[in-house]
């Protein structure tokens, strides 16, 4: 059910024993923000606490991108002297939520279709399943 509604970039619903985590900012190619980052935690948090939930599933709305990684504009908005304390704190959440994919007692599959880059791609390869669709390429322009 892709109406349900975006919050901070991702939206969250539930398809019988399927949580499902969809991030929701095609025109940002899916770029992940600390908000964006911060929601897939709450939704994966949300997903692993109901019991009713047996496996999780991440994708992207339909486009170029599963997630062209961190996203650049908004880590390098306003003044320098917040700057890198917001940095840091976005690249220290980003990799707790790799981790956390990495060790989710339930299966999370990953559905990668289109660009994933950067934090795109650690979203991604750290869930139990993930699936390249036609379209994907991966980047870590970082390295």
């Amino acid at each position: 059910m892709s109406e349900a509604p975006i919050v901070d970039g991702l939206r969250t619903w539930r398809e019988g024993a399927l949580g499902r985590l969809r991030l929701a900012r095609p025109l940002a190619l899916n770029a992940l923000d600390h908000a964006l980052v911060r929601a897939l935690q709450r939704g994966l948090d949300a997903d692993l606490a109901d019991d009713d939930v047996r496996a999780i599933l991440l994708d992207a709305e339909p486009g170029r991108a599963f997630s062209a990684g961190g996203d650049v504009r908004a880590l390098f908005e306003g003044d320098e002297a917040t700057g890198l304390a917001r940095r840091r704190a976005f690249i220290r959440d980003e990799y707790r939520l790799d981790l956390a994919i990495a060790r989710s007692p339930k299966p999370v599959v990953a559905a990668i279709d289109g660009i994933a880059m950067g934090g795109g791609v650690g979203v991604s390869i750290n869930a139990a399943l993930p699936l390249a669709c036609d379209a994907f390429s991966f980047a870590m322009p970082e390295v």
